[in-house]
């Protein structure tokens, strides 16, 4: 993950989901746990996936250990690392599951869904940005990955409500210890596949 740098992208890249093609939806969450006067060392942060179609779950706590094998390029712990590394690990396994799909990744962070698309650079955890973009740019390659954002205080149906709240749960429960993870996981992180060059802008 170390290796990767951060993209800025160029509109070829398509969001917008094409016709014919069969749905996916993957809500994304992540959480910060830290007690009133805790020391850093008393903080946590986790992340949680929930896959509507075939009703899969994952959840973790956020790694800043390089050693880990679940390392993803976060330094430090926060809810946006958290928001990230469910990011990288929901597109992770698209890449390794999905072909020929719509898939839309439901996410209340604007922050992370626009860091890993290249619209905003960030200021701070590069490295996770980086690795983000570059699962992101993986995916594009052999499906239509799209975001949306699903706060509760937009106009959004129960439907989504309901499965964004079972993401919300999924991290909390990474932060608080739950290891809910795959092999595959293990994989990715260690040996993120190459992707083509994106062309430079003029």
């Amino acid at each position: 993950s170390s290796d990767l740098q951060l993209q800025h992208f160029v509109p070829q890249l398509q969001l917008v989901p094409r016709p014919g093609l069969p749905d996916l939806i993957i809500f994304v969450q992540g959480s910060f746990v830290a007690p009133t006067g805790a020391p850093h060392d008393q903080t946590a942060a986790g992340w949680g996936i929930y896959i509507t179609d075939g009703d899969y779950s994952f959840c973790d706590m956020v790694t800043t250990d390089r050693a880990q094998p679940l390392w993803v390029g976060a330094t430090h712990l926060s809810n946006n690392t958290g928001n990230l590394t469910a990011m990288i690990f929901a597109l992770m396994w698209v890449h390794y599951n999905v072909s020929n799909h719509n898939v839309c990744i439901a996410h209340n962070s604007t922050y992370a869904a626009q860091c890993t698309q290249g619209y905003w650079a960030p200021t701070d955890n590069n490295s996770l940005v980086a690795t983000a973009q570059h699962w992101f740019r993986l995916c594009q390659q052999t499906v239509h990955v799209s975001f949306r954002q699903t706060w509760a205080n937009q106009q959004n149906s129960d439907w989504w409500l309901q499965h964004t709240a079972k993401a919300a749960e999924l991290a909390k429960q990474g932060a608080n210890g739950t290891h809910n993870t795959a092999p595959w996981m293990q994989q990715g992180a260690a040996h993120p596949p190459a992707t083509t060059p994106l062309p430079t802008i003029p």
